[in-house]
């Protein structure tokens, strides 16, 4: 190997390590998430990565059970403790993933999903299979099993389009 090779193959590989950086903090591994996790946030919607919010925003939603989006989505202590300290350890420390004064804190309105989305057009959100800009299994088909890979979203009507 050449000492250019070489060079160039170290770019390639710092490069790829930081793109991936950025990867794994959107797409935290679940597979040690508490039960109650995924059986108490899964139940009315997509279990959230933990790593959508930083730890203060997760530590408010959690707080504010009784008033979930409208919702009593109250639980026992042990199970807002549980699935609280699961939520602050594998929170996002990223900026761009806090979402300021909002109460409750709003995935689709930090700053990362706004710029990630920023080209879908507004009646997508309305579309009937879509409903809300929270639901994401509407577009990313494998977000149940905490894939977001843009190779795998397919837009309601808007087939093959990718912004």
């Amino acid at each position: 190997m050449t000492a250019i090779q070489a060079l160039r193959t170290g770019v390639v590989l710092v490069a790829w390590g930081i793109g991936n950086f950025g990867y794994a903090d959107s797409m935290p591994n679940l597979s040690g998430a508490p039960k109650s996790f995924k059986s108490e946030c899964a139940s009315c919607h997509l279990a959230f990565p933990p790593s959508l919010l930083i730890a203060k925003d997760w530590q408010k939603m959690m707080s504010t059970l009784g008033k979930h989006y409208g919702t009593d989505a109250s639980m026992t202590e042990a199970e807002v403790r549980e699935i609280s300290q699961f939520l602050s350890a594998n929170a996002s420390t990223r900026p761009e993933r806090h979402t300021a004064q909002l109460s409750p804190p709003r995935i689709t309105q930090t700053p990362w999903f706004e710029r990630k989305h920023s080209k879908i057009p507004d009646k997508v959100w309305t579309d009937v299979l879509v409903k809300s800009a929270s639901n994401c299994v509407a577009c990313h088909k494998g977000a149940e099993n905490n894939n977001y890979s843009e190779r795998d979203i397919s837009v309601p009507g808007y087939p093959g389009k990718h912004w």
